[in-house]
């Protein structure tokens, strides 16, 4: 879809600039004003000798054919005009926005040919000789009858288009300037003869286009091409002047001379003449802004136009000329004024509704209120331009209902639309050109007044003139949009029931195609919306779009949007919202006969309390539909995350257990008050526990009891630890409203795990149909009970732990008694003997492991603990004392040598069991797909002592993800080296590298390390330890990178250099292409395009680029497209492959890498193909543009 400033003509909300004709730039081969060549049949007549007019004629025989004639010589001024041509070509259409506003001389430019006519000043009515002459007007006034304003139009387009397109501020005449050149010797007199002949006839031509251009008060400029050597002739000024003087040209900025230079001097010349040429037509506008303010003064009643009319056409015609010259302040006073006296023409019913005058007035009010925005917007006054925008529109609402186009019509809600429409353009053209939205924080509160005097009023903000992003007036506009679509349907209700002719205001709008104009209006929103990270609307517009897809009949689309949508308000529990997204995922899917669909969207429409359908609607589909496919006759639904049809508890009777331990649980299936699944009969249960044991299976069977007791026990006995295989039960698969299906056993693990409930499957078969519910235990219960089933009724007792969903099996602890016995007191030097007995009174066989630790003394003292051969200072840890059988007992001795002080010594002893792994694992997984690294160690001995090496070992115990696979050292013998000062020992290792995983895993690759062992020569002490880490070793990337880091800022007209940077982390040869696209807002030095360019293995490189910003606010770089290329691989034929281009991602240089959501890229996706447009595979959107923000000098 177009934009809504596409539907107004864009002279009036086109942003105006001074205008430029440019002649003398033509494609001809021969250039406008060059000399004419002399004939190549007669040679220069020689100086001093008259040509000889009666010389005799001789005849000849016919000449044999002739070869082919030479080709010419190539004109050296034709780059210097496409250059020129280059420079100065007009943007393609008028840009609404405007960030330079006349700050750097920018003109509207348009290549014209030198005989280009201007259209005529004034034009004289048709008189008879009766009747005196007419007064001369213009040819689009509203006084002459040829005008399309004839005789009451207010103003129209052409006006406009003649300031913007036809009638010129400053002519600019390019020319060639004549140059004498002879291969014989050189004659002066011949050649200030020819220099005059040619400067004659330039002058002849400048004085003829002055003529014209002297009348409308026109700057005139000449530019004048010439070749070097010509440029530093010592009588080029002499015939400059001389050409000044004879062609009347103004003594500034009228002549301008330029020689073939390369691109950059021609861009510098443009803006210097350009420069000089600016003044100049702001003069021009400024005296045409006089004359019209002096006609407004002196105004008098003409013809049938309206002496308010003729108001507006002055005042919109000075806030023109105002906007031409910059003056932005002042053309907004006359815009504003214009749009005060066209309301009270509407208000005084100047303009009959419904007539041709009274629709372009109402255009033109809609042009002046975008051009009072977006004036307030360029004096940051945010707040004046939505309060603007909502007076339009309170003021056509009142006059809209005089005019019988209320609220009740679709003429109404169609305007509406279009306005916010309009202004939402606006704002987002604006924001792209750099205008940053006003902060919404209010403003600080004053400080107190002091005492005696007022206290000054607080500042506040005024809601509704808030200027918000474009996304909500998009919404607005879309909202508007839906209001038109439903007063349309009911007006031709009406007229089909009343049987009235169709009228040509609805005959037209049945051609709208409205869905297509709502979708379009949400989808720009939700980009913006989603852009200032607000989820909640973002979702909401897309349930929007969905439901005006299926309004519209696509009901492939809307369930599609739906399915997207409802993951999140699963997630979330928002059940009001899931019901009307169920809904109409069912709707849709049955629409095109995708009965899986269906059948999922209406299960969540049984839940209890949304009563949109009933329960046969479901055995209909199941019934009567058959399945496209087999594989489409299974269905799978997942009901933890929507309005379940029956709650799910699940309750342990203890929080923890050990291992083998039997642990009581009951799992509670109840119906809801007010569920509607009594008609359901499940063939099959399935209750998945979390450790590796089969499923709990029950299948149906009719209900012993009563068919009044809605309460069910089903007790299945001890499940066992999940080793052996269990049978299946048989229960009532069947629940009626209000009733409950306990499930209650015993089970046990035969290892540590955490135990619970993992899923719940219920298994309805009807027809060819398999429909699987999947449920899931509820973990937010707020008061869990166990249900006692031997009570009638049944009772309930309060589970009092925390977590009742779920219990922690652990190791058992073991039933030992351990006793301490010694003589006490020691003596000092004395191996004082103390006694550890442990009885085993446990029933299985125990390993009993002794730690002895011994705290230090109070002096420091070397104290010794002396068990068997073992001896330490501190701690004997592990001591094994062997296996105690059942009831068995056992005595361990270990003796305490104490030296030093007297004073108690103190002992800590504890006793455990090993522990066993649970797998045990050679080499970890993972190393299939590990880096290759070398990495080699220099160790140099920099102090001027002699040091002996013991110990050399590169340790990867604290990185998991590095192992050695080689190492230079022997690793078999003993290490042992003795450094002289300044020696250097280098080691070579070969390392696995394994690849990292997510982020968790990144870190793997740190923690390295190479500990050295040393001492100095000569020493017996134990060695010092060095620890030298190593360097992270993150796998890198098997492709070529290309990087850039753009500046913060640039400044406007100062040169600057981007620095991309090329790596090549491969080992072999890259061959890349580079190629860098214009871009409007900067001019750029340096070749544009690179055919060819080798990185070697491991090379990085840096290619600069030197850039100049011409305009100011946030604008895009030039784009460096870079490509990489590729030999496909040897398929067998003879023939040779041709290499493809891939054209490789030039990525920005950031701190943070963002990381986005995998739904709302897939949420993204469906939109970009809802709009018919924006190929998510597009080759163009590879590189995208980078923006920097360009700030004034």
């Amino acid at each position: 879809m177009s934009s809504g400033l596409d539907s107004y003509p864009s002279e009036f909300v086109s942003h105006l600039q001074p205008l430029m004709f440019v002649a003398g730039l033509g494609t001809a081969a021969a250039p406008l004003g060059a000399p004419p060549p002399q004939s190549p049949a007669l040679p220069p007549v020689p100086p001093g000798e008259p040509a000889d007019a009666n010389a005799p004629q001789v005849a000849s025989p016919p000449p044999p054919p002739a070869p082919p004639a030479p080709t010419a010589p190539a004109d050296p001024f034709l780059p210097l005009l496409g250059a020129l041509r280059r420079t100065l070509a007009p943007k393609k259409g008028f840009s609404i926005w405007d960030n330079s506003r006349g700050a750097t001389n920018e003109f509207h430019v348009v290549l014209v040919d030198k005989n280009v006519r201007f259209p005529p000043l004034k034009a004289r009515p048709p008189s008879n000789n009766q009747q005196p002459m007419a007064p001369l007007h213009s040819p689009i006034s509203p006084l002459t009858p040829t005008s399309p304003l004839y005789p009451d139009g207010i103003m129209a387009p052409i006006w406009i288009r003649k300031h913007r397109e036809m009638v010129p501020s400053v002519f600019v005449l390019v020319l060639r300037l004549g140059e004498y050149t002879n291969d014989g010797p050189l004659d002066l007199g011949r050649k200030e003869e020819q220099e005059r002949a040619w400067d004659a006839e330039l002058v002849q031509e400048v004085v003829d286009r002055k003529r014209s251009t002297t009348e409308r008060g026109i700057k005139l400029a000449v530019v004048l091409v010439c070749s070097r050597q010509l440029l530093d002739d010592t009588s080029l000024d002499a015939r400059l002047s001389l050409i000044r003087r004879q062609s009347g040209l103004d003594s500034r900025a009228s002549l301008f001379v330029i020689s073939p230079v390369p691109q950059a001097e021609v861009q510098n010349f443009v803006l210097s003449f350009r420069s000089e040429l600016f003044p100049a037509a702001l003069d021009y506008y400024r005296e045409h802004g006089r004359r019209v303010r002096r006609k407004r003064a002196r105004q008098v009643p003409k013809g049938r136009l309206s002496d308010k009319g003729w108001t507006v056409r002055y005042d919109y015609k000075m806030g023109a000329f105002s906007e031409m010259r910059g003056e932005i302040e002042v053309a907004l006073k006359h815009y504003e004024d214009a749009y005060e006296t066209l309301l009270d023409m509407f208000a005084s019913s100047h303009l009959a509704p419904r007539t041709k005058r009274w629709a372009e007035a109402k255009v033109l009010a809609d042009c002046l209120t975008v051009k009072v925005c977006k004036c307030y917007l360029y004096l940051n006054e945010a707040s004046r331009s939505v309060a603007q925008l909502n007076r339009h529109v309170a003021s056509f609402r009142t006059l809209s209902d005089t005019w019988g186009i209320g609220e009740q019509t679709f003429e109404f809600w169609s305007w509406l639309s279009k306005q916010y429409r309009l202004f939402a353009d606006l704002v987002a053209i604006a924001i792209r050109a750099g205008f940053r939205l006003p902060s919404l924080r209010p403003p600080p509160t004053p400080r107190p007044a002091p005492a005696g005097m007022p206290q000054p009023p607080s500042p506040g903000l005024i809601p509704p003139n808030v200027l918000m992003h474009p996304g909500y007036y998009f919404y607005q506009s879309g909202l508007c949009a839906v209001q038109r679509r439903e007063c349309f349907k009911a007006l031709v209700n009406q007229e089909q029931e009343e049987g009235t002719p169709v009228s040509p205001a609805v005959a037209h709008e049945t051609k709208v195609d409205h869905a297509e104009l709502i979708i379009d209006l949400y989808t720009k929103a939700y980009e913006y919306f989603k852009a200032h990270k607000t989820s909640r609307m973002s979702l909401f517009l897309a349930s929007q779009i969905a439901l005006t897809h299926y309004e519209a009949g696509k009901y492939e689309m809307a369930l599609k949007f739906n399915d997207r949508i409802g993951r999140t308000y699963r997630r979330e529990k928002w059940r009001d919202v899931l019901d009307s997204i169920s809904q109409i995922s069912y709707n849709s899917a049955m629409q095109i006969a995708d009965y899986d669909s269906a059948i999922k969207a209406l299960y969540g429409l049984l839940a209890a309390g949304m009563l949109a359908f009933e329960i046969g609607g479901c055995y209909k589909i199941l019934r009567t539909k058959t399945p496209s496919s087999p594989e489409k006759a299974f269905i799978s639904v997942d009901m933890s995350d929507t309005a379940t049809l029956l709650t799910c508890e699940l309750v342990f009777w203890k929080p923890t257990a050990n291992i083998g331990q039997a642990v009581p649980f009951q799992l509670t299936l109840a119906a809801p008050p007010g569920s509607r699944t009594s008609d359901l009969t499940f063939a099959k249960l399935a209750i998945q526990f979390s450790d590796d044991r089969q499923p709990l299976v029950f299948t149906h069977t009719e209900a012993s009891t009563s068919s009044n007791d809605k309460n069910t026990h089903t007790h299945v006995g001890d499940l066992g630890d999940g080793s052996r295989p269990t049978s299946d039960f048989s229960a009532p698969l069947l629940w009626a409203n209000d009733s409950v299906h306990v499930f209650s056993g015993t089970m046990s693990a035969s290892r540590e795990v955490e135990l619970t409930v993992s899923a719940v499957t219920l298994t309805l078969v009807e027809g060819a149909w398999t429909v699987e519910l999947l449920l899931k235990p509820d973990i937010v219960s707020p008061s869990p009970t166990w249900r006692v089933a031997t009570t009638s009724p049944p009772s309930r007792l309060q589970i009092l732990h925390d977590t009742p969903w779920v219990c922690q099996v652990r190791p058992r602890e073991l039933q030992l008694s351990v006793s301490i016995d010694h003589a006490s007191p020691a003596y000092l030097d004395e191996e004082f003997a103390v006694n550890v007995d442990v009885v085993n009174e446990d029933e299985v066989e125990v390993e009993v492991l002794l730690d002895i630790l011994l705290q230090p003394g109070e002096d420091d003292s070397k104290n010794q603990l002396i068990v068997d051969d073992q001896t330490s200072f501190s701690l004997i840890k592990a001591f094994s004392l062997g296996v105690l059988p059942p009831s068995g007992t056992l005595r361990k001795t270990f003796r305490l040598l104490c030296v030093g002080s007297t004073g108690e010594r103190q002992l800590d002893l504890s006793n455990r069991r090993p522990m066993k792994a649970l797998l045990d694992l050679s080499e970890p997984d993972g190393w299939e797909g590990a880096s290759d690294v070398s990495l080699v160690a220099k160790l140099c001995a920099r102090g001027p002592w002699e040091i002996e090496v013991l110990g050399l070992r590169l340790a990867c115990e604290d990185a998991p993800a590095i192992r050695v696979k080689q190492s230079s050292l022997d690793s078999s013998k003993a290490l042992s080296l003795r450094w002289l000062p300044r020696d250097c020992f280098n080691i070579i290792y070969q390392l696995d590298v394994q690849p990292a995983i997510d982020e968790s895993t990144s870190s793997n690759v740190t923690g390295a390390y190479l500990e050295v062992l040393w001492r100095r020569h000569g020493e017996t002490g134990a060695p010092a330890r060095t620890v030298l880490p190593l360097p992270s070793m993150r796998p890198l990337p098997l492709h070529a990178v290309v990087s850039i880091r753009p500046p913060p800022f640039l400044t406007l007209h100062k040169s600057s250099t981007l620095v991309y940077r090329f790596s090549n982390p491969t080992d072999r040869l890259l061959t890349l292409s580079l190629q860098v696209d214009s871009s409007d807002g900067f001019v750029f030095a340096g070749p544009r395009k690179t055919p060819v360019m080798v990185l070697a293995p491991s090379e990085e490189r840096e290619v600069p680029l030197a850039v100049i910003p011409l305009v100011v606010g946030t604008c895009v770089l030039p784009r460096l497209r870079v490509f990489e290329y590729e030999r496909p691989q040897d398929d067998g034929r003879e023939e040779e492959s041709q290499p493809v281009m891939k054209e490789l991602r030039v990525v920005e240089e950031l701190d943070v890498e963002e990381v986005k959501d995998p739904a709302q890229v897939s949420l993204e996706t469906d939109l970009r193909f809802a709009r018919g447009g924006d190929d998510v595979n597009n080759p163009n959107e590879v590189s995208k543009p980078f923006t920097v923000l360009v700030l004034p000098r």
